[in-house]
């Protein structure tokens, strides 16, 4: 699939204002000015990766923005780990497999965003999901895609399903599930699936969630 360049433009004209507004306020004598982190979000299969290489294509090549992309899958914990995590929480459905807030390298994802604040190599990490019949596993850091010291990076692309959202209150999280448990069961094909879970696991994901706001915002100024 290829998104057509009308589309792509019509994102543009919406997003090119910022980027640029970003730039104009780095100050001059900063060494490591900040790049503009454009956060792109969508469930799986609906496009994310196609239309993450159309706008870097774009902005490299029409507007002269050095730009590189990161997707929130590349940064899922190595396969040691999640086989640790999910055998910690033996109960949790949500943490069985890789996907929910809870199953990515925090500490790694830090020293990437870091690394765009520094005057040092930026390493962009690879995650295989086809490694260890499907579980997946971090590529070897030799293969990782190098960004030469000194680089200065304008924007970067950061793609994944939960890219941006929020955690909700406990209390609201009691009540959706509460309310997920009238609901009558028995479809072919249910779309509320809060029933399946414990209250407990629910929270637990909410709050790891917390830990990813913080990721997004802390370096995104």
């Amino acid at each position: 699939m290829s998104i057509p360049q009308e589309s792509v433009h019509s994102v543009l004209n919406h997003i090119l204002p910022h980027i640029e507004r970003h730039i104009q306020c780095q100050s001059p004598a900063s060494t490591t000015p900040r790049p503009f982190i454009l956060g792109l979000t969508g469930l799986q299969g609906s496009g994310k990766s196609t239309w993450t290489d159309a706008i870097v294509e774009e902005l490299k090549q029409s507007h002269g923005f050095n730009t590189i992309n990161l997707s929130l899958d590349d940064l899922y914990l190595d396969h040691d780990d999640l086989v640790q995590l999910r055998t910690a929480n033996p109960s949790n459905k949500l943490l069985q497999t890789r996907g929910q807030p809870g199953t990515h390298d925090m500490a790694l994802a830090h020293s990437f965003f870091e690394s765009l604040r520094t005057d040092s190599e930026i390493l962009i990490p690879s995650f295989d999901k086809s490694k260890f019949n499907g579980e997946g596993g971090r590529t070897p850091k030799e293969t990782w895609d190098r960004v030469p010291a000194g680089t200065r990076i304008d924007v970067v692309v950061f793609e994944g399903w939960c890219v941006g959202f929020q955690p909700l209150e406990k209390t609201a999280v009691r009540q959706r599930w509460e309310e997920g448990l009238q609901k009558q069961t028995g479809l072919e094909y249910p779309t509320e699936t809060l029933r399946d879970h414990a209250v407990e696991h629910l929270l637990d994901v909410n709050t790891q969630l917390c830990g990813y706001c913080g990721l997004y915002w802390d370096h995104s100024t």
